[in-house]
Parts: structure tokens; C-alpha cells; sequence
């Protein structure tokens, strides 16, 4: 056995999966039923069950189930993911998206990246509870854009060249709020 990981690390999954949902909302569907390239080998795999586990550990949502996480499964599950967005050619989406945030042009309108923010927006706030989050942070637009963002990017590095070790770090040192 692998231990089991801290709250902050299945927080941050949790934040990365919605930002995941967000981009592509079938990403879910595609993770579970994910198959790896060589077939006779069973790594890496992962459930719904254990999906909906190491989302619904998070302290920061409403329903909070107690469940120890594995790090064995959030391995399986960041390998799954970043496999996904190479395959599904899902990196030139978040390219367009993280450079049309670059642009000074911002206020005008651009579809895929309205509708990314809109969905992080609208997950961010469905899922978790505003008393978790901290109500300051939880109505905060912009605050919330923001995390988007910086997630949207973690998963522009996770596909490089030692992306696992920026994205690691960011797993178990990012905190989204400060009490």
C-alpha cells in the first residue's frame, strides 16, 4: 500500500477534476471507462466508486463523506487525466484558453473561454459549501476566475516534460483559501 494523502492534496484532485469538467464536460465519462493503451496491461484503472470517493472527501464540499484516499489512487487518477487531455488533443483547448486571458481584448466576448469560466463558476459554487470556502472567496468572481485559471494551467504542465513534478508540488502545496 501506497498511505493515504492529506486533505489539501484531495481538495486540490477534487478543484483539478472540476477545472477538468469544466474544460470538457464528458471528461468524466471518459476517465472511468478509461483503457490503456496496452491492453494486457491492468495499470493504471480506476472506478466510479473510487472517483466519487476521492471527490466527496473533500472538506470543502456540502456532503462530506470520510474516506481515506490512497496515493496509489490519485496516481492512477492524474496519469488517467493527463493521458486523456493528450489524446483528446484537449491541450490546444486550454492553450487558446489561457492565452485569450492573456489579452488585453479580455472584455470581449470569446466563446470557449466564457463557457469554460461560466461552467468553473457554476461547479465551483453547486459543489462546495460557502461556509467551507469561506464566503469572501466564494462570491468573488474574480477569485474564482482566478483558480480556474491557475488550474487550467496545471494541466498545461502536467502534459510537459516533468509536468508530474510541478503538479505534485502544486497537489500538496496549494491551499485555496487562507484562514
Amino acid at each position: 500500500m501506497c498511505g493515504w494523502v492529506n486533505q489539501e492534496i484531495v481538495q486540490n484532485v477534487d478543484m483539478i477534476l472540476f477545472t477538468c469538467e469544466a474544460l470538457q464536460f464528458s471528461i468524466l465519462h471518459r476517465i472511468v471507462a478509461y483503457t490503456p493503451a496496452i491492453n494486457s496491461m491492468p495499470y493504471p484503472y480506476i472506478t466510479s466508486l473510487q472517483v466519487f470517493q476521492i471527490r466527496h472527501s473533500s472538506q470543502l464540499r456540502s456532503f462530506h463523506i470520510v474516506h481515506q484516499v490512497s496515493l496509489q489512487e490519485i496516481i492512477d487518477l492524474i496519469y488517467i487525466i493527463r493521458d486523456i487531455l493528450i489524446k483528446d488533443n484537449l491541450i490546444a483547448k486550454i492553450k487558446k484558453i489561457l492565452a485569450w486571458n492573456n489579452k488585453e481584448t479580455h472584455l470581449l466576448n470569446d466563446s470557449e473561454y466564457e463557457i469554460f469560466i461560466r461552467r468553473f463558476q457554476f461547479l465551483f459554487r453547486y459543489h462546495f459549501d460557502s461556509q467551507a470556502v469561506g464566503l469572501e472567496y466564494y462570491k468573488d468572481d474574480n477569485y474564482i476566475k482566478q483558480v480556474a485559471l491557475m488550474n487550467l494551467y496545471m494541466l498545461y504542465l502536467l502534459t510537459h516534460q516533468n509536468g508530474y513534478d510541478y503538479f505534485f508540488s502544486y497537489l500538496q502545496d496549494y491551499k485555496l483559501y487562507y484562514k
